[in-house]
């Protein structure tokens, strides 16, 4: 949905306005449990939010950094970490999956944007 997209682009400059920023993202497939990216949220995030990002960390065990890389069809640097955890260095971190497990673990970033909520 473009609205939704929308309202996390700007989510998510709320919480970094100023420079190119390392965006996390946990959950980057079409929906959980699935390795599809075809109509992903978070594809579409990364390519609306390009020139504010200097880098994409993601977090999904379904997907690889390959083929999430290549379906954004942007310059931006994307990485796969294996650990929830690591994303808690990323200035901004992307709930694309209610994902409960994540919210244990990164519920104390300062930026963290849940769409959920």
């Amino acid at each position: 949905n473009d609205d939704v997209i929308r309202g996390l682009v700007s989510r998510v400059r709320d919480q970094y306005p100023e420079g190119r920023m390392r965006l996390g993202l946990v959950g980057v497939s079409y929906k959980p449990e699935t390795e599809v990216l075809e109509r992903s949220p978070a594809v579409r995030l990364v390519q609306e939010l390009e020139q504010d990002l200097r880098e994409v960390w993601f977090w999904d065990t379904h997907v690889e950094e390959r083929d999430f890389a290549l379906a954004t069809h942007t310059n931006v640097i994307v990485t796969k970490v294996e650990q929830r955890e690591a994303l808690m260095t990323c200035n901004v971190i992307v709930l694309c999956h209610d994902d409960p497990g994540a919210l244990l673990v990164l519920n104390d970033h300062p930026n963290l944007v849940d769409p959920w909520k």
